[in-house]
């Protein structure tokens, strides 16, 4: 009974977060690994294992080596003429067609095959914002980093987003060897994205890199589940390298903003359900991280993987096309 009182009392806050949760978590793509705060609010990983929502494998045709090629430079080509929209027709038929020529059987339990750097060709995709003449995103820093870095109203263009896949750190084991079952097949699967910062008038931007920690284990021949632990926002190499930037850097990034009571809100909800913690303020080399204890869980489906090229479908329909 006193466990149904206290189911009652968490709907009302449940159904007032939800839909805020859902309208934030659209905002980010599904890989950068924010967009799955919401994912507490879906079944868990575990649950969706054996079920329908399970992906059928392709059959496999037998195109040739030279066709196969020739479909991925099609593709290259389609996503830089439509500036990486994967909605694009041409670029769906693309797709389609290559997930039909996988050459890699259980792409998800391909081991090491899936490690390297792989680089984002899709566009970010963030709701909300626009592109410049280059086709990058043009964004803020609260819209693509969750409001989770100040000043979240500072304008920033997308450089790049890159997926490192690698073998886990020493400290990333240390921290998973008592929680996973499956560790050996555990990969880190950070997001890390390059930004620099717009300003009117601003003739040489500050460079910064926004690191999304997570991790993904196969749990289907095809699927991977992923799990984003924190993230970390310090200045890129050229930043460090020059002391007027650097002297910019901690200055701009310093600055705190106050808060309104949705974003107060939504800062103590998220600690309380997925035990979200943030470091105050800069560190001396200019860096600011938060962890996620109750980590959020999504999926990724691998449509397409081999030596040059990867494509992933996540949990929220988004879909991400990479060079190795």
């Amino acid at each position: 009974l006193a466990h149904r009182r206290r189911s009652l009392v968490l709907q009302r806050p449940l159904r007032l977060l939800r839909p805020l949760l859902g309208t934030l978590a659209m905002s980010l793509p599904s890989r950068s690994g924010l967009s799955q705060l919401a994912a507490r609010l879906r079944p868990p990983v575990s649950e969706i294992r054996g079920s329908a929502l399970r992906r059928r494998r392709p059959v496999l045709c037998s195109s040739s080596v030279t066709d196969v090629q020739e479909l991925k430079t099609s593709l290259r080509q389609a996503l830089q003429r439509e500036r990486g929209n994967v909605k694009a027709d041409r670029v769906k038929s693309l797709i389609e067609e290559l997930e039909q020529a996988n050459p890699t059987k259980a792409p998800a339990n391909s081991g090491k095959y899936l490690e390297g750097k792989w680089n984002e060709l899709t566009n970010s995709n963030f709701e909300g914002t626009t592109q410049d003449s280059d086709g990058k995103t043009l964004a803020t820093l609260g819209r693509v980093a969750f409001n989770m870095f100040e000043p979240t109203s500072l304008a920033i263009r997308i450089e790049e987003v890159v997926q490192p896949v690698e073998p886990l750190s020493d400290e990333r084991l240390e921290a998973l060897k008592h929680t996973s079952e499956t560790l050996n097949e555990t990969r880190q699967y950070d997001v890390v994205v390059k930004f620099t910062t717009v300003e009117e008038g601003d003739d040489e931007p500050l460079v910064g890199i926004l690191h999304n920690f997570g991790e993904c284990t196969p749990i289907t021949e095809d699927r991977l589940a992923v799990t984003f632990t924190g993230g970390e926002l310090h200045p890129a190499d050229e930043t460090k390298q020059n002391p007027e930037a650097m002297a910019r850097w901690m200055d701009v990034f310093s600055s705190q903003q106050p808060q309104g009571f949705k974003s107060r809100a939504v800062g103590i909800l998220m600690g309380l359900m997925m035990g979200m913690s943030k470091q105050r303020g800069l560190d001396a080399t200019g860096s600011v991280r938060y962890d996620i204890k109750k980590s959020p869980k999504g999926w990724l489906d691998v449509l397409y993987l081999d030596d040059e090229m990867r494509i992933t479908v996540g949990n929220r329909g988004k879909i991400v096309v990479c060079d190795r």
